[in-house]
């Protein structure tokens, strides 16, 4: 799992792929989505080297009455929903609400429509939802 020193040589790799690049930036581009675009393409490389998150098993999860601890597991158990999700997936959601970006900021990041991206959005969750057990629609 990323730590706070992955994090931060994240945000050192960004910012000077963006001082290597000024030269070759356009202008008449958003500045915002271009910054989320190399902060993304940083992103998948460091996820690249990190190793998958894994999951409580059975035994575990029924020693665990902490809230703290639940919270925690519930977490982990969603990390993993969303390693399983298709990257396109994944990604959709960490923007929409991980970074809590607007559908058009993300559509102009990752280059889709906003109807594309809707689509996306939708199977993701549902995806994520069946993946987690809840069945309810």
């Amino acid at each position: 799992m990323p730590t706070a020193e992955d994090a931060k040589d994240a945000a050192q790799e960004v910012f000077l792929r963006l001082a290597k690049s000024r030269a070759l930036y356009d202008s008449r581009e958003k500045p915002l989505a271009y910054l989320y675009t190399c902060a993304r393409n940083v992103c998948i490389d460091i996820a690249r080297r990190a190793r998958p998150v894994s999951s409580f098993g059975e035994a575990d999860a029924e020693t665990i009455s902490d809230p703290a601890q639940e919270h925690f597991q519930q977490d982990l158990l969603l990390a993993d929903a969303l390693s399983r999700l298709p990257a396109e997936e994944r990604e959709v959601l960490e923007l929409r609400y991980g970074q809590d970006l607007k559908v058009a900021d993300v559509a102009a990041i990752l280059s889709k429509s906003r109807f594309a991206l809707y689509r996306i959005e939708q199977r993701a969750l549902s995806n994520l939802k069946k993946m987690m057990g809840d069945d309810t629609d």
